[in-house]
């Protein structure tokens, strides 16, 4: 199974009983996997990852799921895990963008806006016509277009605050273009 992780600068992130140490492509095994006490913990919405290791403190990664499985709302354990990929914040969004496009029915996360949406260094939004402004430079907004007439996407962008070609404390659509907060 294919999923998403995140973690501290350092690639440690806490377990049951304590902080783990990570390395990529290594793989790290245990004996059981229960989402409530033991495992190897990691989401299959890279979303839902963000509920937990938040930017810009945390690295993300792409990481295969194996052994015994436990799936329990927004978190998924494992007896065996490996990280395969490390994902910059930009290509963790665009993975979360495809993940709601293959997914267009499923509650949406509570880190997803409707139609406007505001943050320091990461905001994501989606509707029919999505609209986002970050407060830093480096803030990333990811825009999630709809169609008209049903929830499926039409379109998705990502726009970074640069001081440059977009600016921190703007409000932007999925265009590109500065509009009214």
């Amino acid at each position: 199974m294919i999923g998403y992780k995140g973690f501290r600068q350092d690639l440690s992130c806490d377990l049951g009983n304590g902080r783990f140490q990570y390395k990529p492509g290594v793989w790290y095994e245990e004996e059981e996997a229960n989402c409530q006490k033991n495992g190897f913990h990691f989401c299959e919405n890279p979303l839902d990852v963000l509920h937990f290791y938040r930017p810009p403190r945390s690295r993300y990664f792409l990481v295969e799921a194996d052994g015994d499985i436990n799936e329990k709302d927004d978190k998924v354990s494992c007896t065996r895990i490996r990280l395969t990929k490390e994902l910059d914040l930009r290509r963790f969004l665009l993975h979360a963008a495809a993940f709601m496009q293959r997914h267009p029915d499923r509650t949406s996360s509570s880190m997803v806006s409707r139609e406007k949406g505001e943050g320091d260094l990461c905001v994501i939004v989606r509707g029919k016509q999505p609209r986002a402004k970050v407060s830093s430079k480096g803030g990333v907004m990811l825009l999630v277009r709809e169609m008209k007439d049903s929830c499926m996407i039409r379109d998705v962008r990502i726009l970074e605050a640069d001081d440059e070609t977009f600016y921190p404390g703007s409000w932007y659509n999925i265009s590109g273009r500065k509009v009214k907060g």
